[in-house]
């Protein structure tokens, strides 16, 4: 599995098939990610816990790289 710039990726499965671990590890080769985290299962990047907060850092900092966890 790959991720491209500019797509939205959805990884879906049973519990224990894997998901968070092959998440993590596709982030590790990404400068700019968003990702809705609602397990709290991520470390790193800036961590939100309001939406209104994310949208508000991306429309700051939209000309620049940013790691969000949501």
């Amino acid at each position: 599995m790959e991720f491209y710039r500019n797509q939205i990726q959805v990884i879906m499965g049973q519990v224990g098939s894997g998901k968070t671990s092959i998440v993590k590890y596709q982030l590790q080769d990404l400068q700019c990610y968003l990702l809705y985290d609602p397990l709290a299962e991520y470390e790193g990047g800036q961590i939100f816990e309001d939406l209104v907060d994310v949208i508000d850092y991306l429309i700051l900092n939209k000309d620049s790289m940013y790691q969000v966890i949501y």
